[in-house]
């Protein structure tokens, strides 16, 4: 069994059969395929001083879930934000009580993207592989807008997707307009209009970076994208 670790609020749209931004068929196709059961589950689910977790389980063989008191899995994959330490120290305490594991286990503010990206230039095998990254400021926006057609903003400490803003260029010189385009709306606007969006959208600008946009290959009708250095990792999006 493997352990899906979730923010309650995920869990309980989930439990209600609700759509979340966590797409709960992959999750289940992986189960199928590797013929494991699920358990999905939040940290108010772990029961206090026991290996053991109250949680919404699939059954690979039943193909049902169902609610039920398990042993906390051997394996779990944290897909909630961390926010405190006080979380993380929890996690760490079961991990060494009870032999289990918890991957992807760091604070929100510790995951800052620019920071790993940095990172990762560093490294000259990986460095031709990682797109064109830069912290977000007037001027090194237009600058991507002039070298690429299309360009990302994203919260250097984002999540799951959230707040990304693609920004595509038409037209030349002076009769340039900019598509803004996020999960919720498309505005455009011409170019003479581009720092007045910049100032009113983002108000701290240092807590964005820009990235180029990269091409992605889809997977069953979604978009991903991987990095294969000495391991695989992979980014499953369920929209455009």
């Amino acid at each position: 069994m493997i352990g899906i670790l979730l923010s309650q609020y995920i869990l309980s749209k989930i439990t209600k059969g609700k759509k979340t931004i966590e797409n709960i068929d992959f999750y289940v196709k992986a189960a199928d395929d590797e013929k494991q059961d699920i358990c999905f589950y939040a940290i108010k689910n772990i029961q206090r001083n026991k290996n053991q977790v109250n949680g919404y389980i699939y059954s690979y063989l039943k193909q049902t879930f169902q609610k039920k008191t398990v042993i906390i899995p051997k394996v779990n994959l944290c897909r909630l934000n961390l926010r405190t330490r006080k979380g993380v120290g929890r996690l760490n305490k079961l991990e060494k009580n009870y032999g289990v594991i918890f991957i992807n286990k760091t604070l929100q503010k510790d995951r800052n993207k620019y920071d790993i990206n940095h990172y990762l230039c560093g490294i000259p095998m990986i460095r031709p592989h990682i797109p064109d990254t830069e912290r977000l400021t007037h001027d090194l926006l237009q600058q991507f807008l002039q070298k690429y057609k299309t360009v990302y903003i994203k919260p250097s400490n984002g999540s799951l997707g959230s707040k990304i803003i693609k920004i595509s260029s038409k037209g030349l010189g002076n009769n340039t307009t900019y598509v803004v385009d996020n999960q919720w709306r498309k505005i455009v606007f011409p170019k003479v209009q581009l720092p007045h969006y910049l100032v009113s959208r983002f108000k701290n600008p240092k807590l964005y970076h820009i990235q180029e946009e990269i091409s992605a290959i889809e997977y069953e009708g979604a978009k991903c994208d991987f990095w294969n250095c000495s391991n695989v990792w992979g980014n499953y999006r369920t929209s455009n």
